[in-house]
């Protein structure tokens, strides 16, 4: 007689423990620690581009007067640029794999007229772009999303004055453009149309891409501006694919 009042106890209890157990609410699985590998686009959707950030427009000039203006190059105010070590990397630097991943070589010259530059750049994914309008609002990581080298020209007595231009070498390299994202003048930002520009693609001969730019100050501030100190930035925005392969590698100069 006590056995089974026992086990009708114990039978009460499991029925009991099951109910509780049915009643409770259901608890989602942990998510798996992982890195997103999900695309660039997908920035898109949490900081939007404004409609119509830049104007649309090609890079045109005399190549006369262009390879006037590259020959000068030498002859006057000079900035170099030698971007080729892991400490110039300012963001992820685990992403780089070494001078064949990403580095480059530039001069900046200020001739009378304009601002020249002459340039290689060594990618091994070359002319990658994940956005159709790549540069981000301000304090976006990455601020670019697509292979670009950006130039920014600063007044070293102020604080405002400031001159940001990038070269965009476009989708898979067809259409290459310098756009003008910052400007303390009232100068339209956006493509520099009068600006002069060459890029020549890599080949299975030489893995770098070669750039050439003539920009007239005219086109982006006072003149008067060039004429200053200034601290010279030279910026490469490399990525090779999603959002977690993204680098930035900069180096500063002095203009006296």
């Amino acid at each position: 007689m006590l056995m089974s009042n026992v086990q009708n106890y114990c039978r009460a209890l499991l029925f009991l423990g099951g109910a509780i157990l049915f009643s409770l609410p259901a608890v989602a699985p942990a998510a798996p620690d992982t890195v997103s590998t999900a695309p660039m686009k997908s920035l898109r959707s949490i900081t939007p581009l404004p409609p119509n950030a830049f104007d649309e427009g090609t890079c045109e000039g005399s190549e006369e007067l262009f390879d006037h203006e590259v020959g000068l190059l030498k002859s006057n105010k000079l900035v170099s640029f030698d971007l080729n070590k892991i400490w110039q990397i300012e963001t992820n630097s685990f992403n780089w794999s070494g001078e064949k991943d990403c580095s480059l070589v530039c001069d900046i010259g200020f001739t009378p007229n304009a601002v020249v530059g002459v340039g290689e750049l060594r990618d091994d994914t070359p002319f990658m772009r994940a956005l159709a309008n790549p540069r981000l609002p301000a304090g976006s990581e990455p601020p670019y999303a697509a292979d670009a080298i950006e130039f920014v020209f600063e007044d070293t007595t102020s604080a405002t004055r400031c001159v940001r231009v990038f070269l965009d070498f476009g989708p898979a390299g067809t259409r290459p453009r310098l756009i003008m994202t910052d400007t303390f003048s009232t100068m339209k930002k956006g493509c520099l149309t009068e600006a002069m520009l060459r890029v020549t693609a890599p080949n299975a001969n030489n893995p770098t891409t070669r750039f050439e730019f003539v920009i007239p100050y005219e086109e982006m501030c006072d003149p008067r501006f060039f004429n200053v100190p200034l601290r010279v930035s030279c910026i490469i925005h490399d990525i090779d694919g999603p959002i977690n392969t993204y680098l930035r590698m900069q180096q500063t100069r002095d203009k006296k």
